[in-house]
């Protein structure tokens, strides 16, 4: 068998006691009536109400306990006591089977002896008696979970109530044989010597050891010769019936939690005694003679021990038992580290330490030290009276509270928990359970509680009471919950029984326009308390029907507003929103209804007279353009249409139901969806064909905004419409984001792109990437989504364009394109320091260049430093450094090194103490991979026609007729790349992209 030794130790003068002594005037014999144990633990149960308490109980029918004189007559009346004895009962041949075994450990109890031990009766020191098993640790509980001593923890602490299994195997074939009084006198030690322990701990350990023997049981091997426990332990473990494993702890284990579980106590732990008075030395072949596993759960003895001998056999039971408790040795080779449930230190081991006492844990004395008690768990930090291991907080928390409103009576639940004591080292477990709960109102009369699983018998316990009735305003419920340990803990809540009034609760108004969904607010008010929860529910009754409901009452929490989506409502038919509130305390209104909302289809062009805000579903309604973030959808008779903002694009061309909240940017109305649903596809949409006057619409109404012509007139609104306008291309961003088309109707809207920046004329085309349109002077057709957006803050009528599909040229053919080339650009920029500079500064400055540009440079009209005391830097946008000067002469008409991107900084680091001049930059120069040619002659055939490039390189060859044709860039000093291009247009082609690279 595999053991891990230990030899732990702890001890100082505690109490001396003689066994005799225990006999005080207090203790008594109770024999009892009856066998049933039922009937003992209710005995046990009056003798603690009475003020007496059990030490020993031996089943079935003998309790040896402390009964006060002044309710020994009480005892006596007992109907379950048959006889009450202070003195030495005879042991007659007649005496009851039941009752001799308790009878004889009475008279050996209080039959005074020495407690001084003889030379010859000492025996060696139990060397290496110590053997710690592995336990599990225990998972962490949450605060509704029992922390009562689990399966593994078996005697964490000497405290409370303890299940002895002691077992005396008989050999089948052995050399030794028990004889029914010898093992009598082993089962009167074991009592004697649990008995000093009971004695020690007095009334705040309050132990009581419940006796569970099994004498003579047969074995297969004969312990005392064999040097493996574990073999002969299973075996005689197995022959009472307890078989759970191979190993003699896992049989030990399971034997422990049955005596829990019969006799209802707290630990347990199994003492197996070998027989050895025919043995030579009384020890076993290993050299041991009783040892035991540190904090349990089992101790073996043999029937002499050495030279202790039967004589002393109580105190190696009690010192072994220390062990089962968590007590270190503290003879030997011991050592000083900290033992058992509460982790205290072994100073009393005599290893080294001059201060070493007698103590059992030391040398089987009848005494202890200071330390060994703190080891067994019999400290009282508080001075109070409760050993710290059960001195427990109470945990006290209110889990619920309903309000009955016809008679405003209160029922309240809560839990009650004992809080374990903090263990440094083990799992921590407490013995308490919670006792009794009671309850008071405004600090009147006390009134009881009941648990809620009909019982107070364990360490967390739920219960439940009910209040008188309150009258109406606030009242103080104070609860109490009580430990077996006597400690408590307090629960207080308000509690106002008038409930709270409920105000209006409005829907989204006459019409709701989506089946699926329904909105309403509401409010209540409180004057006692605060109003914490509401509930709603809907149906189709004016007022609440009490059940058949479309949306059963369902909390709502705290909030004043609700969205209930998933519903399933019939068109035309009227639906109501039913609400109540609860207070503080739980008491709830009566429902209030709304006044109701029915149920309606909508269109887009009714949509756009609602409100922002409200929520609708748009059905059935064809995509016509997607734009990022936003698409648009309009009704198959292209009289209305709106855009759509979502996370997901559907494609143009689908058939969509969208649902979402109206909103307003501007004068355009769109719906902020919060789901789009593709039911199907339909032939592309054909655009509205209109001038540019009529796109976008006039002001009818605040809730349906457009635009006005000089006469306050104009067409009907069309923005979110599919479109189609013309007109000739007046301006084109150079980055080829947008256009301007004018029809005639010259338009401006606020943009100031012209010359001198005066207005271009005409209406906004948004393009998209990869979309061109035709340089100015050439006439297009346009087709888009008319939009709207933002010109110099005025609102401007716009066409978003899809693709390159709707854009057309006429009447002929457009040919496009743009002449690029890289090189450097100077450009004026003027940076400089103070001159002189001020002392102790530090200064920077960003120089940023065009947007493309890769590499830039400085050139410095002067730079004058302090040398090796002030610094000029040249960093790029990193802070990364190029370059510095410190120059003590001054330097003129410099160029800086070249730095990489479109940004640098110059950093200026001053000292203490100068008058120098600094630096001044007046230029810097950029490096641009691609920039405009302007000026470039080009020349198209047949023809010739030429035109020239403009300043942003762009050039156009407009009104061609069908046909093939060859364009040609010329500039003095500059080759092109390719030297010309051939292309072939059809009638109306526009045909862009044709660039030109110059070196």
């Amino acid at each position: 068998m595999f053991r891990v030794v230990l030899t732990f130790t702890l001890v100082t003068l505690f109490s001396i006691c003689a066994i005799a002594s225990a006999a005080s005037v207090d203790r008594a014999l109770i024999i009892l009536k009856s066998d049933s144990y039922a009937d003992t633990e209710a005995t046990i149960d009056a003798l603690v109400r009475i003020g007496a308490r059990a030490q020993h109980v031996i089943p079935p029918k003998t309790v040896i306990a402390i009964v006060p004189a002044e309710v020994e007559a009480e005892v006596r009346s007992f109907d379950n006591v048959a006889e009450f004895h202070r003195s030495v009962v005879p042991v007659t041949a007649s005496l009851d089977s039941d009752i001799k075994p308790g009878v004889e450990a009475w008279n050996f109890l209080i039959t005074p002896r020495s407690t001084t031990l003889l030379p010859d009766e000492v025996g060696m020191m139990l060397s290496n008696d110590t053997y710690v098993l592995p336990k599990p640790q225990t998972a962490i509980k949450s605060a509704s979970q029992s922390q009562a001593p689990g399966y593994n923890d078996t005697s964490d602490f000497m405290i409370g109530k303890i299940a002895l299994g002691l077992v005396l195997p008989e050999s089948i074939k052995g050399t030794e044989t028990w004889s029914s009084q010898r093992m009598q006198t082993v089962f009167n030690h074991v009592v004697a010597g649990m008995d000093w322990w009971a004695t020690q701990g007095g009334p705040s350990a309050n132990m009581t050891f419940y006796y569970d023997t099994h004498l003579g049981v047969l074995c297969n091997y004969e312990p005392i010769t064999m040097n493996n426990d574990s073999i002969w332990i299973s075996d005689v473990l197995g022959r009472i019936g307890y078989t759970s494993g191979s190993s003699s702890w896992d049989r030990a284990g399971e034997y422990i939690n049955h005596m829990r579980n019969t006799l209802h106590t707290d630990w347990g732990f199994v003492m197996l005694v070998a027989d050895s008075l025919n043995d030579a030395d009384g020890v076993f072949p290993n050299g041991l003679c009783a040892y035991a596993w540190i904090g349990g759960p089992i101790t073996v003895l043999t029937y002499d021990n050495d030279g202790w001998g039967i004589e002393n056999f109580y105190r190696v039971a009690a010192h072994e038992t220390g062990h089962i408790f968590g007590c270190s040795d503290e003879y030997g080779y011991c050592g000083f580290g900290p033992a058992g449930y509460l982790g205290v230190d072994n100073g009393n081991c005599e290893n080294n330490n001059p201060n070493s006492v007698p103590c059992m844990m030391r040398g089987n004395d009848l005494q202890l030290c200071a330390w060994t008690p703190g080891q067994l768990g019999w400290r009282d930090s508080d001075g109070d009276g409760i050993y710290d291991p059960i001195d427990n907080e109470v945990s006290n928390i209110i889990t619920s509270q309903v309000t009955s409103l016809e008679n405003g009576i209160v029922t309240i639940t809560g839990t009650a928990k004992d809080i374990p004591c903090h263990s440094p080292y083990g799992n921590e477990v407490t013995i308490n359970k919670i006792a009794s709960v009671r309850y008071r109102a405004d600090g009147g009369e006390w009134f009881t509680a009941q648990a809620v699983d009909g019982a107070f018998d364990l360490d967390v316990e739920e219960y439940t009471f009910t209040t008188p009735a309150l009258g109406p305003g606030m009242h103080t419920i104070e609860i109490e919950a009580f430990s077996t340990s006597g400690n408590s803990g307090i629960a207080i809540c308000t509690l106002d029984p008038t409930p709270p009034v409920m105000g209006q609760v409005t829907d989204e108004g006459d019409y709701t326009y989506d089946e699926t969904r329904m909105e309403a607010r509401w409010s209540a008010s409180d004057p006692e308390s605060e109003v914490v929860e509401y509930a709603y529910a809907i149906g189709t009754s004016p007022t609440d029907p009490g059940s058949g409901y479309v949306k059963d009452w369902t909390s709502a929490g705290p909030s004043t507003n609700v969205a209930v989506t998933g519903l399933s409502l019939t068109m035309d038919q009227t639906y109501y929103f039913y609400v109540k509130a609860k207070n503080s305390s739980g008491a709830w209104s009566e429902p209030v209804s709304s006044d109701g909302v029915n149920v309606g289809e909508i269109n887009i062009g009714q949509a756009r007279y609602l409100e922002a805000g409200r929520w609708v579903a748009l059905k059935g309604k064809a995509v016509n353009g997607s734009f990022g973030s936003i698409f648009y959808i309009q009704e198959s008779d292209r009289s209305a249409g709106i855009g759509v903002s979502y996370s997901s694009m559907p494609n143009e061309g689908d058939v969509v139901t969208v649902r979402g909240r109206l909103a307003r940017s501007g004068v355009e109305y769109y719906l902020n969806a919060s789901s789009v649903e593709t039911i199907g596809s339909a032939e592309p949409v054909k655009p509205v064909f209109m001038t540019n006057k009529m796109i976008g619409g006039h002001l009818e109404a605040s809730s349906h905004p457009g635009f006005e012509d000089d006469a306050g007139l104009g067409s009907l609104y069309n923005i979110g419409l599919l479109v189609k306008t013309s007109g000739r291309v007046t301006y084109l961003d150079p980055a080829g984001a947008f256009a301007y088309i004018d029809d005639g109707s010259n338009l401006t809207d606020g943009n100031e792109l012209g010359a001198g920046g005066t207005a271009v004329k005409g209406i906004r085309v948004i393009l998209p990437d990869g979309v061109e349109m035709p340089p100015p002077g050439v006439y297009v057709y346009v087709t888009g989504v008319s939009v709207s957006c933002w010109v110099n803050l005025e609102n401007a009528r716009v066409v978003s364009v899809r693709s390159q599909e709707d854009i057309s040229v006429l009447p002929g053919a457009v040919l496009a394109g743009k002449i690029d080339k890289s090189g450097t650009m100077v450009f004026d920029y003027l940076v400089e320091s103070e001159h002189p500079y001020t002392p102790g500064i530090y200064y920077s400055w960003m120089v940023s260049g065009p947007a493309q540009a890769t590499e830039m440079r400085a050139h410095f009209t002067k730079i004058e430093m302090e040398q090796d005391q002030d610094f000029l830097y040249l960093l790029d946008a990193n802070y990364s450094g190029y370059q510095s000067w410190s120059n003590g002469e001054p330097i003129f008409d410099v160029w800086s090194k070249w730095v990489s991107g479109n940004r640098f900084i110059l950093y200026l680091s001053v000292r203490e103490g100068t008058d120098n001049y600094g630096f001044q930059m007046d230029k810097y120069e950029a490096y641009l991979p691609s920039m405009p040619v302007a000026g470039v002659l080009m020349t198209l055939t047949p023809g010739p026609i030429t035109a020239i490039t403009d300043a942003n390189g762009m050039y156009s060859f407009g009104s061609l007729a069908p046909g093939t044709y060859t364009i040609t860039p010329s500039m003095e000093g500059i080759t092109f790349t390719p030297s010309s291009i051939t292309v072939t247009v059809s009638e109306r082609e526009f045909a862009p992209g044709l660039n030109f690279t110059g070196n």
